[in-house]
């Protein structure tokens, strides 16, 4: 359903701007056609009154003609004009009564010097079936030869207008006017009628004209609101990847100012902040390694046999703590800058290094594959990845892919894996699944910690996934902007 329907602010608002349009534009023209409808039947039926009424002068004496008396046709009104005893208005089926304009016939009649006894006037709206076919040649085609030809009845029946063999359109309907002149003598009137005007061309095109104005604007300022927004959301991805050296460009309508002004304010706060945290960062470390030192110096001259070598262990195990606390507090503040870096020209440097080394590392090299990130950290964090693979799983394999709209990175090893209910919990500093404190076999809990902290630093993600075979891959997500 998400592909069906739009994602974007400018995409549902034009969209939503159409269905109403087409709506509202609807149902104008269902009005106004309903007007135009309503007038021009209007005019038809009192054009046809008035022709009725002038044939109606034309009659002869009624007492003395022959029924049925049927007047012959003139090119003013087509249809069928005639004498005779019956009242055609009520035979006829399928009829609407149009009292209105009995009226105003009986009314035309006599202002013409007919009194009529009885009027009426109906409105047949059943579209009649097509005539039979005539003969070709003297003959019937096939499919009529077996079947009785049914009488014409042109009296009652007035053919189309232009064509007596040609049916009736679709839309023709009849106007049924009978008047009785004298006591059983019946002038009727049977005039074709079309019930549906066309629309105009000059009303449609008014309409597409009005539509595409219409959307066109809505288009603009629809862009003119999700442009500032836009760029608000990209400025948030760079301000969550710890690049700060930019300003948001306050541009838009008001509240999109205020609202760029607003992140520029954060922005400068934050970098306030983790500027301050990168000065107290260097006065830590650089006050802990003095003291530091100089416990060494004086541990070594302690005497042997008062236990020179556990003060000497436990000053080292110290010194190793504090700089990976203070390396990981580093990674959290990003106080490297963001560059773009060649994930396969890094991660083929790196694996040189472990196999110059003797160790079981490999990488199956692509193409050249460009991302934005902070290259001394993700450095680290890889080998932090690859540290844990060779001491829990004795080898490496790296793996480097394009998926989309990021680069991952697989870092598989043969080890025992990681239970499924703490493959979450490893990532937090200080957590080790060895339960001794020896920082031999168990390390001191930092390393998916600061590699975790450096990846969603720069945007990407760290996935742990235990393998089906065997053995752990931690795969590492980067955004390929």
């Amino acid at each position: 359903m998400r592909k069906i329907f739009p994602q974007t602010i400018a995409a549902q608002l034009v969209s939503l701007l159409i269905v109403i349009l087409l709506i509202g534009q609807a149902v104008n023209l269902f009005l106004i056609i309903g007007e135009r409808r309503i007038q021009a039947r209007a005019q038809q039926f009192k054009y046809v009154i008035e022709q009725t009424v002038s044939r109606a002068t034309m009659l002869p004496d009624i007492s003395s003609v022959e029924l049925p008396f049927v007047l012959r046709p003139n090119g003013q009104l087509r249809g069928a004009f005639f004498l005779s005893r019956n009242n055609r208005a009520l035979i006829i089926k399928d009829t609407k009564h149009l009292k209105r304009y009995e009226r105003i016939y009986t009314e035309k009649l006599r202002s013409a010097g007919i009194n009529p006894l009885n009027v009426h006037v109906y409105l047949r709206t059943k579209r009649r079936g097509r005539p039979p076919q005539r003969m070709q040649g003297g003959r019937l085609p096939n499919k009529q030869r077996m079947r009785p030809l049914p009488p014409r009845d042109d009296l009652f029946r007035p053919s189309h207008p232009s064509d007596p063999t040609r049916p009736s359109a679709p839309s023709m309907q009849e106007i049924v006017l009978s008047a009785e002149l004298a006591p059983g003598i019946w002038f009727n009137a049977m005039v074709p009628h079309y019930s549906i005007e066309a629309i105009t061309r000059r009303l449609l095109l008014a309409t597409v004209v009005l539509m595409a104005l219409t959307l066109l604007t809505a288009w603009f300022f629809a862009r003119r609101i999700t442009k500032p927004l836009n760029a608000l959301a990209k400025a948030s991805d760079r301000l969550g990847r710890g690049e700060t050296k930019f300003e948001l460009q306050e541009s838009g309508p008001e509240d999109m100012r205020r609202a760029a002004q607003a992140f520029n304010t954060m922005r400068e706060r934050l970098t306030s902040v983790m500027d301050t945290q990168r000065t107290m960062l260097r006065a830590i470390g650089h006050d802990l390694r003095t003291p530091l030192a100089v416990l060494r110096i004086r541990a070594e001259n302690i005497p042997p046999e008062n236990g020179q070598s556990k003060f000497i262990a436990t000053i080292d195990d110290m010194t190793e703590m504090t700089e990976e606390i203070l390396s990981w507090s580093k990674d959290v503040s990003h106080l490297e800058d963001v560059m773009a870096v060649d994930l396969n020209a890094l991660l083929s440097s790196l694996i040189e290094d472990y196999r110059d080394r003797g160790l079981d590392v490999r990488f199956r090299e692509t193409s050249r594959l460009v991302a934005r990130v902070r290259r001394i950290s993700l450095k680290r964090a890889i080998t932090n990845l690859i540290d844990n693979s060779l001491k829990y799983g004795k080898r490496a394999r790296v793996q480097l892919y394009e998926k989309n709209e990021h680069f991952r990175i697989d870092i598989d090893d043969d080890g025992p894996g990681i239970p499924s209910e703490r493959l979450d919990d490893v990532r937090r500093p200080f957590v080790r699944l060895e339960a001794s404190r020896n920082k031999d076999t168990g390390g001191i809990g930092l390393g998916l910690s600061i590699a975790d902290t450096i990846i969603l630093g720069m945007g990407g993600k760290l996935e742990l996934k235990n393998r089906k075979d065997s053995g752990l891959r931690a795969s590492i997500h980067l955004p390929n902007s």
